[in-house]
């Protein structure tokens, strides 16, 4: 079986040797050519999927986080009028100073 690859082998590399400049440098630049069709099409195809991403985190996270965040803004709030509650002064305060 070696054999036989080998010899085909052989017989590939001499129709190689024998083509011309031109060709092999067509030859060469078609595959080029082809490998970057090949590389744009799976380019495509990921940046597809990186849009389905995008559009998943805009619809279903996106959201929830705002919501989140006007929670925390919230719950600040109160925190901070709980606190000017407590340290704000009160009337009886207010007349032992004077």
């Amino acid at each position: 079986m070696r054999l036989f690859t080998a010899s085909v082998w052989r017989i590939a590399m001499n129709w190689f040797m024998n083509l011309k400049i031109g060709k092999k440098l067509g030859l060469g630049f078609g595959l080029i050519e082809l490998l970057m069709i090949a590389m744009g099409g799976f380019a495509i195809g990921e940046l597809g999927k990186v849009n389905g991403s995008t559009m998943e985190i805009a619809n279903n996270w996106l959201p929830s986080i705002r919501a989140l965040a006007e929670l925390k803004f919230d719950a600040s709030s109160v925190r901070r009028d709980t606190l000017n509650f407590v340290v704000a002064p009160t009337r009886e305060r207010t007349m032992r100073r004077i």
